[in-house]
């Protein structure tokens, strides 16, 4: 970090190129999870509207896509949420006891990841060693 609290991040106890993986494939599932509730709404409002009264022939396409396009997202978020669970069990697995030493100064802004912890430093901290205990990163004095 720096006096300015210039983004950085520090990431230690684990491998990153896994971890790299595991949030991309995260964020990939979120969104297919968003898309999917979006095309259930969809298929609702339709199928709602079919009860009442009836639908033109080009809704009746739609409502039949919008299923088809469902079920293909429910499979791909199946298999999405297998990888995720893979990748984080290996995250687990390759999980190493981390820490970060601190000789100087730690500026506010620098955001810490040791293991499966992460503290976001808002104050600077001197002269400490950071280290995760059992999920929470915790400040000791060097000296100790």
């Amino acid at each position: 970090g720096s006096p300015m609290a210039a983004a950085t991040d520090i990431c230690v106890g684990l491998d990153y190129e896994i971890y790299e993986k595991y949030q991309s494939l995260k964020q990939e599932l979120e969104k297919l999870i968003l898309k999917y509730n979006e095309t259930e709404k969809n298929i609702h409002y339709i199928s709602k509207q079919a009860e009442k009264e009836r639908i033109s022939d080009e809704k009746r396409k739609t409502l039949i896509s919008l299923k088809a396009s469902n079920k293909y997202l429910h499979e791909n978020i199946n298999e999405l949420k297998s990888e995720v669970t893979s990748y984080l069990n290996k995250l687990n697995a390759n999980r190493r006891n981390g820490y970060v030493k601190v000789t100087g100064t730690l500026y506010t802004g620098v955001k810490i990841q040791i293991g499966n912890a992460i503290l976001l430093v808002r104050d600077e901290i001197f002269s400490s060693r950071l280290i995760n205990r059992k999920g929470i990163i915790v400040i000791e004095p060097l000296n100790r």
